[in-house]
């Protein structure tokens, strides 16, 4: 319960929520009492009040009209506490180290913050403003019923808590069923996230029918998970209406009983017989609620997960300044519960270049991912110019190292935007010469030139000239720091010859990382770390 009640805005919420309960229960109780004078007067006085009808038409009117105007200030209230969450936990997530962002998790943190968010928010948007109005309501109606008949007043006080009790023990059911439905939810997120990512691969090694038998799946088990929670809430909707109802008739028995006998005015048996539901209202909109909350206290140990303490950005640095010399002392990297890399020693002076070769799998990308200072090393350090990597600041990062990634992003553009996107600085003759670098400027000159409209992906370039456009980003840097991610791991024998002296003529004079598998890119005097991709369990 902490979690949801320290966010910001919780308690102008509850606070809202129970003046309006305030109000809307005095305009109740007037309305309900005009009512049962109405058909007192009609029934045994034998005349009519307009009066009283009036003033029922616009206690009713004045009611709705302040529901409507708290839910929206509740609804408006509840919406920014979602989406300052959301940003919170997107923020986190941007700052915290790769290995929360492998395959395997990324399913299931997008999963978190989409649904589960929405979950977690139906807490401050349903329960919290009945939870803290029913007592008001219910408060205020069982005083009014004991100054008109204690008997029934005790009636309600006893059958009412049980109404919320056997809701609370259906609740707790109903949560082992929301918890494995939101786990299901995940792991459909996994499944899809990984086909897509792999998609090229399913289609060239024919794994279509294993990836969609494998998607089936996942989406067969959260429909049987969501049925589960159907079925129970369905379930404790019964429950509550037949308590309620039941309870309401038992009131009823026993007031009808008195009134016969003579031990009762009609008037004021009316009333409290009319007044009984709306006590009885007050713990069903409760009820109802309580499976919001349940649904939120199932996605909250996910949410809370991700929302990790954001590291604390390191002053600002200028250790890039020039090609810095790369040093590995001792360094072993963890991967679940056993170790990926271990006892690494490597130095690379100024100006050098560092060839990293080793099967897919073999911790090539997560090597380097520890070098950029985006993934925590688990023993010894990782010292770029004599500084440890996490000290540098990340605003140094980016300006002082150029990342040709394997899988190059392009956003949807111009040929101007994606090379701007490295250096927003950058001038079109700067621009042109980078192109021509990468010998792309001859393909590009007729057909738009830097104004060339990209799509998303640049999926109307061929796959050698995305090489060239990422390439030619890296060259537009001009950065001390080159990493250079199997730049072309999806091109064919030919394409990446032509592309061998361009990467020469990238690295050159600039400290360089290459990550390879294929021979043809290790260069002469490069120092080679071969990895083995045994992982090594504690």
């Amino acid at each position: 319960m902490k979690p949801f009640l320290t966010r910001a805005g919780t308690h102008q919420i509850a606070v809202t929520s129970a003046l309006f309960a305030v109000l809307t229960t005095a305009l109740t109780l007037v309305m309900w009492f005009c009512a049962a004078r109405v058909l007192n007067a009609v029934l045994l006085e034998l005349r009519q009040d307009w009066t009283l009808l009036l003033w029922i038409g616009v206690c009713w009117a004045l009611r709705g009209t302040l529901q409507v105007l708290r839910d929206r200030v509740v609804f408006q209230q509840a919406q920014r506490i979602k989406t300052d969450w959301r940003q919170q936990l997107f923020q986190s997530q941007m700052q915290q180290n790769t290995e929360h962002h492998e395959q395997q998790v990324l399913g299931r943190t997008l999963s978190v913050l989409d649904e589960g968010i929405e979950q977690v928010s139906k807490f401050h948007e349903r329960f919290l403003p009945v939870a803290a109005s029913s007592p008001v309501l219910a408060g205020l109606v069982l005083v009014v019923m004991f100054t008109q008949d204690w008997v029934s007043a005790l009636l309600v006080m006893v059958t009412g808590p049980l109404i919320i009790l056997f809701m609370v023990l259906i609740g707790y059911a109903a949560q082992a069923y929301q918890e494995e439905q939101f786990s299901s939810l995940g792991l459909l997120s996994t499944h899809f996230v990984r086909t897509m990512r792999n998609l090229p691969i399913i289609r060239a090694y024919g794994w279509q029918h294993k990836a969609l038998s494998e998607l089936k799946s996942a989406n067969s088990s959260l429909r049987v998970k969501t049925m589960q929670v159907l079925r129970v809430a369905f379930l404790s909707g019964f429950v509550l209406e037949l308590g309620a109802t039941l309870s309401t008739a038992l009131v009823a028995v026993a007031i009808g009983v008195r009134v016969f006998e003579g031990k009762m005015e009609y008037l004021p048996a009316l009333y409290v017989l009319l007044l009984t539901p709306e006590y009885f209202l007050s713990l069903r909109n409760l009820g109802s609620e309580h499976h919001a909350f349940m649904e939120a206290r199932a996605v909250l140990p996910e949410v809370l997960r991700l929302d990790q303490p954001r590291k604390q950005a390191p002053e600002r640095t200028e250790i890039l300044q020039r090609p810095p010399e790369i040093l590995l002392r001792n360094v072993s990297i963890a991967r679940g519960t056993g170790m990926l890399l271990q006892g690494l020693n490597v130095s690379v002076p100024s100006g050098g270049l560092l060839n990293i070769a080793g099967p897919s799998g073999s911790g090539k990308t997560t090597l380097v991912s520890a070098l950029l200072g985006m993934r925590d090393v688990a023993e010894g350090e990782i010292l770029l110019a004599g500084h440890s990597v996490q000290l540098i600041h990340p605003d140094e990062w980016k300006a002082r190292v150029a990342y040709v990634s394997q899988f190059p992003v392009f956003v949807s553009g111009t040929i101007r935007d994606n090379l701007q996107a490295g250096r927003p600085d950058a001038t079109d003759p700067e621009m042109v010469e980078s192109l021509k670098r990468t010998h792309l400027w001859e393909a590009l000159q007729h057909r738009g030139g830097l104004d060339l409209p990209l799509s998303e992906g640049a999926l109307n370039l061929s796959a050698g000239e995305r090489a060239r456009l990422a390439l030619s980003r890296a060259f537009l840097k001009d950065a001390p720091l080159v990493v250079l991610d199997e730049p072309t791991a999806h091109l064919d024998p030919q394409t990446e010859e032509r592309l061998i002296p361009i990467l020469k003529d990238l690295m050159t004079d600039k400290t360089s990382v290459l990550i390879t598998h294929r021979r043809a890119l290790r260069f002469p005097g490069a120092k080679v770390l071969a990895l083995s991709g045994e992982t090594t369990h504690a």
